[in-house]
């Protein structure tokens, strides 16, 4: 699943409602949900110049943040894997995350870790592993998964 920005920014009740259908479907068919800001250069381009650098980056980290927190919350996902150093802030300050237990290095400078996501309801502990760009070889997503505790 992809967040656009120009549709996180002008409707994004219905990005999140979206996005949060496609991770019950995947969820529901034994498959590992994965959602992610847009790729694609022209897109990323065209949304900038419509919003503004920085309005487009906020609008697609408060999509993502809200997603996880939803996810955490109604869905009981308990590990989460966030790319992104702003992203990362944006999703850990939306559950409430406010301190984290390393618990297994799967690069350098990219380890996962345990937090209590205090703005969900029973606090529970979460597997979370935070990556920012400039960590980790190309194969880390994957074998970060593959390591998960």
């Amino acid at each position: 699943m992809v967040v656009d920005a120009v549709r996180a920014a002008h409707d994004r009740a219905g990005a999140v409602a979206e996005t949060l259908d496609g991770i019950r479907a995947d969820l529901a068919a034994g498959r590992l949900p994965i959602v992610s800001a847009g790729h694609d250069a022209e897109a990323i381009a065209a949304a900038q110049t419509a919003l503004g650098v920085g309005a487009a980056a906020d609008a697609v980290e408060a999509v993502l943040a809200e997603v996880a927190l939803a996810a955490v919350a109604e869905l009981g996902v308990r590990g989460l894997l966030v790319a992104g150093g702003e992203t990362s802030g944006a999703v850990t300050r939306a559950l409430g995350v406010r301190a984290l237990r390393l618990t297994r290095r799967v690069d350098p400078g990219v380890a996962w870790a345990s937090g209590r996501a205090t703005a969900v309801a029973g606090e529970p502990v979460l597997g979370v592993l935070l990556k920012s760009g400039n960590f980790g070889g190309v194969d880390l997503l994957t074998r970060a998964w593959e390591e998960a505790p």
